[in-house]
């Protein structure tokens, strides 16, 4: 196994330095469903565009561990190919329910049917809109990035490989990353080469919820429950909350208190090197927590789920308008 891992790493880092990655972008888009290759057009490095993605602002999560390829095959691929050869990529922005996702069956897939190259090169739909909500001024909506179905071995998922949440203010526009928040890669159970999110089409819809508190809350819910065989069996979903700062003219993720067996992590020490997501007495850096689907206002500092008997309890003290601020404003408890 030791063997193996230092092969895998070995081949990244010898890929990473004298390969580049070409994308093919079509000219134009008749039906992105049909083909699985694009012709060549224009290139991009996909090293910087998904390092630029891939920004969490949460320091501190686990990643180095190695599992074996769950698909069985020997490796992770080097890159994510459909049928032997590169998967099709549209570099374009679609709206849930107008646009047709791209149906990529790709091949070394793991147990979920989600790829995981060693180098991440577009595939799918550059960016995918699912929901939009609106709040005052604000606006919300929750955006994956590599969109694909797979629709013949996989029905009913949406593969994103990056999934997150972009608020935006027409009358006073956020700068950079300031409206762009990442869900947790912790509620993946990753190791090194994270699978693709999944997205559930019957329950698009239901992803976000903005709660008019003292500042605006985003809960930024992600469904766990049809996945036995890599989530605990006390999880069904999780939550991972949001802040909109006006006076700040931004957003950020929020840390905090996490009562013990609340708070969602990835199991690295399972005996079968399977990787799962679980309940754990311990939580650390940006985690997502345990809810329901029942989270209501209980006043304006305070959040309760009486399904799953949670309380989150916000701090909205001592918020500067400037200068540094302490992500650690949230409690996460349960009900007495």
């Amino acid at each position: 196994m030791n063997k193996k891992i230092t092969a895998i790493i070995t081949t990244a880092f010898i890929l990473a330095a004298f390969t580049a990655c070409e994308i093919s972008v079509p000219e134009s888009q008749p039906n992105i469903q049909a083909p699985s290759s694009a012709e060549s057009d224009d290139t991009d490095s996909s090293d910087d565009k998904n390092s630029a993605l891939s920004t969490d602002n949460s320091p501190g999560e686990p990643n180095d561990d190695i599992s074996e390829d769950l698909s069985g095959d020997d490796a992770y691929p080097v890159t994510a190919t459909c049928s032997g050869t590169e998967c099709y990529y549209a570099d374009m922005e679609g709206i849930y329910g107008e646009t047709e996702i791209p149906n990529i069956p790709c091949d070394k897939v793991d147990a979920q049917g989600s790829v995981r190259p060693i180098q991440v090169t577009p595939i799918g739909l550059e960016k995918m809109i699912f929901e939009t909500h609106t709040f005052g001024d604000y606006t919300v909506k929750l955006v994956g990035q590599y969109v694909r179905t797979d629709k013949e071995n996989f029905p009913g998922t949406i593969y994103a490989r990056e999934l997150y949440i972009e608020i935006e203010n027409e009358n006073s526009p956020l700068s950079g990353n300031d409206g762009k928040i990442f869900f947790a890669p912790t509620i993946l159970g990753q190791g090194i080469f994270k699978p693709e999110y999944r997205v559930f089409p019957d329950r698009i819809g239901t992803y976000l919820d903005i709660y008019d508190l003292e500042y605006p809350i985003v809960a930024m819910r992600y469904y766990l429950d049809d996945t036995p065989e890599y989530v605990a069996n006390d999880i069904t979903e999780t939550v991972r909350f949001a802040m909109i700062l006006p006076n700040r003219n931004s957003a950020v993720s929020l840390t905090g208190n996490c009562e013990a067996g609340l708070g969602i992590v990835y199991n690295t020490k399972l005996p079968d090197k399977v990787e799962i997501v679980t309940n754990s007495e311990t939580v650390s850096g940006w985690p997502s927590v345990l809810c329901g689907n029942d989270i209501k206002i209980a006043d304006k500092k305070t959040l309760i789920d009486e399904t799953a008997g949670i309380m989150y309890s916000f701090d909205f003290s001592d918020i500067p308008a400037l200068g540094n601020f302490s992500y650690e404003r949230l409690t996460i408890e349960k009900i007495q």
